[in-house]
């Protein structure tokens, strides 16, 4: 068997991913809500994290860390759903932007939560 660049590169990923998505819960007979339930557990991703200095508008400028996720490029990651990643012992809590899609990877521009 031949392995193909996405096997190549899922090899080389040493982070894991849980996959969570908005769902609808019936609490009682008429209380429904919304919570986040995994949808994948265990996905092998990279965690990228770039940290830039933008301006806030009055003359200073606030630092803000940008977080990408790369996975195989057959997971379906959905805008708005949540990806809580483990890396090197940390764990980081995302919201998914737009996926974009690769032949050899999904590259997912996210957002840190800032209250869970």
């Amino acid at each position: 068997m031949v392995a193909t660049m996405a096997d190549l590169l899922d090899s080389r990923r040493e982070d894991s991913c849980t996959i969570q998505r908005i769902r609808p819960v019936v609490v009682g007979a008429l209380d429904r809500n919304e919570q986040f339930v995994d949808i994948k557990t265990g996905v092998r991703c990279h965690l990228s994290v770039k940290t830039m200095s933008v301006p806030d508008g009055v003359g200073r400028y606030k630092v803000v860390n940008v977080f990408q996720v790369f996975m195989r490029p057959e997971v379906e990651i959905k805008q708005g759903d949540r990806l809580v990643v483990t890396k090197q012992g940390l764990t980081y809590i995302l919201t998914a932007g737009k996926a974009i899609r690769y032949g050899s990877h999904l590259e997912v521009t996210c957002q840190e939560v800032a209250d869970v």
